[in-house]
């Protein structure tokens, strides 16, 4: 019993490809209605994060937004910071709608050498999703 207590997570932390690793930021795209494209990073202040635009409403732009851990759910900020560090799994077998219209969103880690990592993580995606809605209140107001 206790070899396998030992070994399993051993087994899932390096079957994960970003287990371990610092990241940079998280990218989030969605393509189709309600174009948009940003990215996360943390601030310099503790729980607090950066958004930078490149696309909104299917226009390239540039600008950016701080959320403070504050505007933030506890569980998210707790996922952001731990996807950050390295220490959540992204693999899963979450796959795009392959309807030719619609609307698609993709997350991906991005490691400080501008490598990505796509996150198909459904219960993560789901949790990450929930940004869209507090960057746009963050927007219009």
């Amino acid at each position: 019993m206790k070899y396998f207590e030992i070994i399993l997570p051993l087994i899932l932390l390096f079957s994960n490809p970003v287990s371990g690793k610092l990241y940079s930021r998280i990218e989030f795209k969605r393509d189709g209605g309600g174009n948009k494209e940003f990215y996360i990073s943390r601030s310099d202040f503790k729980k607090s994060f950066v958004v930078n635009f490149t696309r909104y409403n299917f226009k390239d732009t540039s600008f950016t937004i701080n959320i403070s851990g504050i505007e933030l759910s506890s569980d998210l900020v707790n996922v952001l910071i731990s996807l950050f560090n390295g220490r959540l799994n992204i693999d899963g077998n979450f796959k795009q709608p392959e309807l030719p219209t619609g609307t698609w969103v993709h997350f991906y880690l991005i490691e400080k050498k501008s490598i990505r990592h796509e996150i198909l993580n459904k219960k993560l995606r789901d949790t990450l999703l929930k940004l869209e809605s507090i960057v746009e209140n963050k927007i219009k107001n």
